[in-house]
């Protein structure tokens, strides 16, 4: 569908990020981004997604295979987040 197309356009032709590469996904929660992640995961890269709660925390890396995570409505420092 049109979400799968999204994640799609925007990993592999305009990121076409390489193996080892650190993704982040905004929004990692929503169609696109779970799929965008999974993309990601299988041309071999880190993904770090940031969603609007901790359940859809636990879901991009318990479901969807992201290495970690962290809940925006949490992180006052996001530059620190991402460090983590």
């Amino acid at each position: 569908g049109v979400a799968g197309f999204a994640a799609w356009l925007g990993i592999v032709l305009l990121g076409d990020p390489k193996p080892g590469t650190n993704v982040f996904i905004s929004a990692a929660g929503g169609g696109v981004g779970m799929v965008a992640g999974q993309l990601a995961k299988l041309r071999g890269c880190t993904v770090i997604g940031s969603t609007g709660s901790d359940k859809k925390v636990q879901l991009i890396k318990d479901e969807f295979g992201y290495d970690d995570a962290f809940n925006y409505n949490k992180e006052a420092d996001f530059d620190v987040a991402l460090t983590k």
